[in-house]
């Protein structure tokens, strides 16, 4: 839990109450059935230098062309359009997150914050409950097995919610996913909300303040002219949240997946030049995760042959072919095939 203490009274042994539309695991990709090594998640292995699956990704990160990959990137990128108004930038971020699932899948797979609100509790868990019954989407605690993530059967065809109240909904979503993911730790507007006498759905929905939820409106906004309408045309199958056949040894889930485009979606500010003018730029640890996930498909079974990188507050869409993009990066003819395999038996040791 990051070193913080959680909440007394609060914080309880997930119970997994009830849950509403309840989904079977899909047929096919169960991963393994052994207990699986000790390892940390994929984003956590890949910041330690001293860990052997960072330096199997930064086989594909040496002799090669990253410089100029970041520098073309940053040139690419389009003025800053969508400011910070000091809300949490991480909440921000999940909240944009979850707001994709809603505008990508009719019915997308809400087990995240599930999981996060059972861990609050049968109260929290029933105003949840409410809220998706009224918005839509599957909230099901049991939904986040080493399963490969189904396909969406029909992409971009959910219904349409105001924008200010899917930020609004998808805020609430954002918080109980923190939960589920560090504990309900002291800080979190969920807080004092949940020890109310009588809280309710509604004021659920208040616990975001009005900056918070219009710097997530004009992220969503953004995001359906400059990302989701170029992708609109992406063959199916669409995934999202995808899980991978090592997230089974090493916990990984990205952002969606479109034909064969793997998606990873960033809402940092990016750093100021010496004009004091923001612009955001393409980090190591966000190349190195996008190299993660494509390891972690081991069994091919998501066909990625292209990565994107979406920065949220430019709106600005990158793209590259997957196999160019690492031979360039690597400066050699790269064989996804024996990576893959290396990559495979690592996490299998432990």
């Amino acid at each position: 839990m990051n070193g913080s203490k959680a909440v007394p009274g609060l914080l309880l042994t997930p119970s997994l109450p009830g849950t509403v539309k309840q989904t079977p695991a899909p047929k096919g990709g169960l991963m393994h059935s052994t207990p699986p090594p000790s390892w940390p998640p994929l984003t956590v292995a890949l910041d330690d230098p001293n860990n052997g699956a960072r330096a199997l990704v930064d086989r594909l990160l040496t002799g090669g062309d990253l410089r100029g990959v970041q520098r073309e990137y940053r040139s690419s990128l389009a003025p800053l359009q969508v400011d910070t108004r000091a809300a949490n930038p991480g909440t921000v971020g999940t909240a944009v997150d979850m707001a994709l699932r809603f505008h990508i899948d009719p019915e997308p797979d809400l087990g995240l914050p599930a999981r996060g609100a059972a861990v609050c509790g049968p109260v929290a868990f029933g105003l949840l409950t409410e809220l998706m019954n009224q918005f839509g989407g599957r909230l099901d605690p049991l939904s986040l097995s080493d399963t490969a993530a189904s396909a969406v059967k029909a992409p971009l065809s959910g219904p349409e919610h105001e924008v200010a109240d899917l930020a609004r909904t998808c805020w609430v979503l954002a918080l109980f996913v923190e939960v589920y993911r560090a504990g309900l730790l002291p800080g979190s507007p969920l807080i004092d909300y949940l020890k109310r006498r009588r809280p309710t759905a509604e004021g659920l929905l208040a616990v975001a303040s009005v900056d918070a939820i219009a710097e997530v409106a004009d992220l969503i906004t953004l995001a359906q002219e400059q990302l989701l309408i170029p992708l609109a045309s992406a063959p199916q199958p669409w995934h999202v949240g995808p899980r991978f056949a090592g997230s089974q040894w090493m916990k990984a889930d990205a952002d969606f997946i479109a034909g064969g485009a793997l998606v990873e979606v960033k809402t940092n500010l990016g750093d100021k030049n010496p004009r004091g003018v923001r612009a955001a730029s393409l980090k190591m640890e966000s190349v190195r995760q996008v190299l993660g996930y494509v390891l972690h498909d081991y069994d091919d079974v998501y066909r990625i042959d292209e990565i994107g990188v979406y920065q949220a507050r430019y709106g600005t869409l990158t793209r590259w072919p997957l196999q160019a993009l690492l031979d360039r990066l690597a400066g050699r003819s790269v064989d996804l095939a024996t990576e893959r395999r290396l990559w495979q038996q690592l996490l299998q040791r432990g």
